[in-house]
């Protein structure tokens, strides 16, 4: 058993034909910006959904990561396009609520965009379940004698993790002395938590090969 690790093009159809599952614009936008945002930086959907308009940095592309499961802060970079998404967002947000303060959170409902309540877990759950069935990956499989896992929010960030992993075997570094880089990266408490992504890695080289 391996856990499910998207693939980049996955991710892109998710991200483009998997949003046709939701018929209002600003849910897609809602959405678009999460789970690009999941997959561009590994965040835990936790992390992600205590995020607060304060925490973000998009000038120097920056997230200020507090809400933790280990209680470790945190500062996470932003690629370009996790910034232009964050800013078409929130965007979106001032026109329907012209006066958000720091405090209130980056990620909200969108029957509730005026309101301070926090997109929930379970919404974010049954929202990438719907997606995920548009595109037709929902089910576990078994490929090369292995059983895949059910593809869920946390494979955002097996996504991050095994990419950056696959990429560093492919440029000839040194795998081992860059897992504590990934480690502090991804907000591990112990380095032995990012080593299982290598068996994972190995599993995918393999199959590529």
């Amino acid at each position: 058993y391996v856990p499910f690790v998207f693939s980049v093009e996955q991710v892109r159809a998710l991200l483009s034909s998997g949003l046709e599952a939701f018929r209002m614009q600003r849910t897609r936008t809602l959405y678009y910006t999460l789970f690009h945002l999941l997959y561009a930086t590994g965040l835990r959907v936790s992390e992600a959904l205590h995020l607060t308009i304060e925490d973000l940095d998009l000038d120097r592309g920056i997230l200020h990561v507090r809400k933790t499961k280990f209680y470790k802060t945190r500062l996470v970079p932003l690629g370009q396009k996790a910034c232009q998404n964050l800013r078409v967002y929130l965007k979106l947000r001032r026109e329907r609520s012209p006066h958000l303060q720091g405090t209130d959170h980056v990620f909200v409902p969108t029957r509730r965009l005026r309101e301070r309540t926090r997109l929930s877990w379970t919404s974010v759950r049954h929202a990438l379940g719907a997606m995920l069935r548009r595109i037709g990956l929902w089910q576990s499989r078994q490929e090369h004698g292995l059983v895949r896992g059910q593809p869920r929010i946390h494979s955002f960030r097996h996504c991050l993790a095994v990419h950056r992993l696959l990429k560093w075997y492919r440029d000839g570094a040194d795998v081992n002395q860059k897992l504590l880089l990934l480690s502090t990266y991804m907000g591990h408490s112990d380095v032995a938590h990012t080593q299982v992504y290598l068996t994972v890695s190995n599993v995918v080289l393999a199959e590529a090969q």
